[in-house]
């Protein structure tokens, strides 16, 4: 009974908060009341997709495909949700706005009018990628979660500025027919940073060096250049798995 009430497409309008308690422990019932009363304000995100009601009708459960039909997970799934992967409510609000100084900064202010804590999420996709590259192999997701960020303890009106930091496997793949990790040079990726209801979103052009490997720095620039990129479409080879490939 609990799933069904939990996944009832009449909570998605007939409810305007749900608490999920996972397995809250000997101490769930306080912790429980006190995010009912308001003594503490929630500021966690659900780490899954919640589909509709009969999401299960519509696809067979043994197909483990997560980017064929209308996808699974937040990374691939296009039909409808009840709540999106990084949803959340709070007892306040925040506003999300670039911040000087950096590519992926982000200045994240609590407008409401009670203290909590903003949990920012930086997301990362570039869906022409396996047109741009003539590479079937390489099915490019609708989005990745590239990083996250809890900003704790924030006031009423104070506003604070964090860095995402977005590496080199955040905007690669794993190529299908070899097993390798590979990164695009010049691919050019969306990056979304705040919420998932309005996110702030800028280009970022992958340039990693010719002779790169895994752990290297690699240049991440907004303006478009490839910078000290070789040719664009180039592969840059992060971990050579090839040997899972036939499994």
């Amino acid at each position: 009974m609990r799933y069904y009430f939990l996944f009832s497409q009449w909570n998605h309008t007939g409810v305007g908060a749900i608490i999920e308690a996972f397995y809250p422990g000997e101490l769930g019932g306080r912790a429980i009341v006190d995010a009912l009363t308001g003594a503490y304000n929630p500021g966690g995100k659900v780490p899954y997709t919640t589909y509709i009601e009969d999401f299960s009708q519509q696809r067979d459960i043994r197909n483990t495909d997560l980017a064929s039909g209308s996808g699974l997970t937040y990374q691939y799934y296009t039909g409808p949700t009840l709540w999106p992967f990084g949803w959340g409510l709070s007892y306040t609000e925040f506003t999300y706005t670039w911040a000087s100084g950096g590519h992926t900064a982000i200045t994240v202010k609590n407008t409401g009018a009670v203290a909590g804590d903003a949990v920012v999420l930086a997301f990362v996709h570039d869906p022409n990628l396996p047109k741009a590259t003539g590479l079937s192999a390489l099915r490019a997701p609708l989005k990745r979660l590239a990083g996250f960020e809890r900003v704790i303890g924030l006031q009423p009106g104070e506003e604070r500025s964090v860095e995402i930091g977005i590496d080199d496997e955040s905007v690669s793949f794993v190529h299908e027919t070899t097993g390798q990790r590979v990164l695009v040079t010049g691919s050019t990726w969306a990056l979304s940073v705040g919420d998932v209801v309005a996110p702030c979103v800028r280009q970022l052009t992958v340039a990693p060096r010719k002779q790169g490997k895994h752990g290297q720095s690699h240049v991440y620039v907004s303006t478009g250049e490839a910078g000290e990129a070789g040719e664009a479409g180039d592969l840059i080879v992060l971990e050579d798995n090839s040997w899972a490939a036939g499994l």
